[in-house]
């Protein structure tokens, strides 16, 4: 089953699935990769990052209460997650003065915070500019000595041209139309997939994991900006 953004093919829903499995695998093989920032071939999918230093103390809890008509959090099916997403309006405004409820992260953002906490997750949501919010997430695991990062982002680019529904999901000809389905929700919806399993799971010699769900990567990188900025002194150290 392929996913299809606007008009274009693209990956198959079996890839979804992979890629939470190649995500769990990762640490069942007790990742060994350098100190620094690994970016796959084709940039947008997704990125890790790994660091020796300790990241901090694990977030507090932080619970926001969104209800979604039909819409269960308690799935962890990659494609079923898709659907949910690609459902919910993040479209970036790309420095244009826009209103409407698709503008900006907000609804998708609160619908991540349902989603860790629903599974009994730590969520930490910082505002990083006017509303605009990171989600973090992180699963300890004792003794490690290595972290590892897995970031995505909320924001998806406009619907402007496009000849299908943009926020309703639909599977039609072996595919699964909608916006984001590609860039970058798949890929957000295999971490979330792989990062409950892992919290479940526990494999030994697992290394710390954080998820980083990030605001506006497509226009101005703010979100991941401000998470880096972080760990260089910019910004107040995130829990």
């Amino acid at each position: 089953m392929r996913q299809k953004d606007g008009g274009q093919k693209n990956k198959s829903t079996k890839s979804a699935r992979r890629c939470s499995l190649f995500l769990s695998l990762i640490f069942l093989s007790q990742l060994r990769a350098p100190t620094g920032v690994f970016f796959p071939a084709n940039r947008g999918r997704f990125s890790l990052a790994t660091f020796r230093v300790p990241f901090g103390e694990r977030p507090s809890e932080h619970r926001l209460t969104a209800t979604w008509e039909l819409m269960s959090t308690l799935s962890t099916d990659p494609v079923q997650l898709l659907k949910q997403l690609i459902a919910i309006p993040s479209v970036n405004p790309m420095g244009r003065t826009v209103s409407g409820d698709e503008f900006y992260e907000g609804r998708v953002t609160k619908w991540l915070t349902d989603f860790l906490t629903s599974h009994a997750l730590p969520c930490e949501v910082v505002e990083t500019q006017d509303g605009r919010c990171n989600v973090l997430s992180r699963i300890d695991s004792p003794g490690a000595t290595r972290t590892v990062l897995m970031d995505v982002h909320q924001d998806t680019v406009p619907v402007d041209g496009m000849t299908i529904p943009p926020f309703e999901p639909t599977e039609r000809d072996g595919m699964i139309f909608g916006r984001g389905s590609c860039d970058v929700k798949g890929g957000m919806a295999s971490m979330l997939t792989a990062f409950v399993r892992l919290s479940k799971e526990r494999p030994p010699g697992m290394p710390n994991v954080v998820l980083s769900l990030t605001c506006d990567e497509e226009a101005t990188s703010l979100g991941i900006n401000h998470l880096v900025g972080s760990w260089t002194g910019q910004h107040s150290q995130y829990h």
